[in-house]
């Protein structure tokens, strides 16, 4: 009897079934009398009858699989030839340079004749956090076109994703320019590599995220309640607040990094909270306490989005930035703000990411975020 190969998987197929007339799903399979009489076929059994009923089918026909019109052949089927392509795919943690540190992303090279379904089918597959699809450009204003998809859904844009993305490209493509464009579902942003080697860092510059709506009390006392925080647990200069750059995300502020460490959100209360609220997800910071080179630490969870903790985020730094300075919380110069804000900690993937705000008056015009990235391992996907 036919048998399925091993590595067959629904969204790494490396066969096809065949399907008879009349049914749908299933391999042509010889019949029950067919080379053996110790197999049971759907209550028949080979010409000694070994199990179920005596009779035997018609030459040439019997039920399979629950479907009543198949047609069974005494010769094995024959499985048609599959064309199939190799996909690079590599795993990179970002935001640190040592491994199994900061946050893991998954980079697909070559992704361009993969459908929108295929992506998210392999990222769900994969489930290594988020996936970038990288792709060729479509139009003269960019370099390349980069999507991104968590085990759940695609994002308009992902940091660190998009950091592990062009490290990749630095050490698999043919040599490139130091600055390159890339577009995302969030719009446009420039992309430099700085340093060489493994010294090397990745900076992304963004126009700068918006800052919504502060929660009211009602909304305020529910996220509470969710994290097991009472009110004297926050930071009294920082209002909880949402911040949207392509997905959201609601600051909150605690008085002591050490208070991270005991956070046991309640994770489906939070999934219900971010379509009522607003927010994808919640990230969750102090100022005092984070170690002497940063100035913030931070947790972030976002349940809504198939993630329960991210590890390290490059994106949501950025938005902290910006809430940093509107409540005039960061050290300000002539031409801008920088901090290093750690993520990680307590799940055992410390990661720094580093956050310059250009800003032209008090009006922030870019945000560039920055990071190093450090190589797991590569392979290759058949799809």
């Amino acid at each position: 009897v036919p048998r399925r190969n091993d590595t067959h998987h629904p969204t790494l197929p490396s066969f096809r079934e065949e399907p008879a007339p009349g049914c749908r799903g299933i391999f042509e399979a010889p019949a029950p009398y067919a080379g053996t009489n110790r197999i049971r076929f759907d209550g028949f059994a080979g010409a000694t009858g070994i199990s179920g009923r005596s009779r035997r089918p018609p030459q040439g026909t019997r039920p399979i699989l629950g479907c009543q019109s198949a047609i069974a052949t005494p010769t094995l089927a024959k499985l048609a030839p599959v064309s199939t392509r190799s996909l690079p795919v590599f795993r990179v943690d970002a935001f640190t340079r040592q491994r199994f540190c900061g946050n893991p992303a998954v980079v697909v090279l070559d992704a361009d004749a993969l459908s929108t379904s295929a992506m998210r089918m392999l990222a769900n597959e994969l489930h290594a956090g988020d996936t970038a699809f990288v792709l060729k450009p479509d139009g003269a204003d960019h370099d390349l076109k980069l999507r991104f998809f968590s085990p759940a859904r695609e994002l308009p844009f992902v940091g660190h994703a998009t950091l592990a993305a062009h490290y990749v490209l630095g050490i698999e493509a043919a040599p490139r320019p130091l600055r390159v464009r890339q577009r995302t579902g969030a719009g446009i942003i420039e992309v430099e590599v700085r340093g060489a080697g493994d010294g090397r860092t990745i900076a992304m510059t963004l126009a700068p995220p918006v800052l919504g709506k502060v929660l009211d009390e009602r909304d305020k006392s529910r996220v509470l309640d969710a994290f097991a925080l009472s009110p004297a647990d926050l930071d009294p200069a920082c209002p909880l607040q949402i911040a949207l750059k392509g997905s959201s995300r609601l600051m909150i502020g605690l008085q002591t990094a050490r208070q991270l460490d005991g956070l046991h959100p309640d994770l489906g209360a939070l999934k219900r909270l971010s379509a009522n609220i607003g927010a994808d997800g919640y990230f969750i910071f102090a100022r005092q306490g984070a170690p002497g080179d940063c100035h913030t630490e931070a947790r972030m969870f976002c349940p809504a989005i198939g993630i329960d903790e991210d590890p390290v985020s490059g994106n949501a730094h950025g938005m902290l930035g910006v809430y940093l300075l509107e409540h005039r919380l960061l050290p300000l110069s002539a031409t801008g703000a920088a901090f290093t804000g750690l993520q990680g900690r307590v799940l055992g993937r410390p990661g720094r990411v580093h956050v310059e705000l250009a800003i032209t008056g008090r009006q922030v015009t870019s945000v560039t975020i920055s990071g190093a990235a450090v190589l797991v391992y590569r392979t290759t996907v058949e799809i």
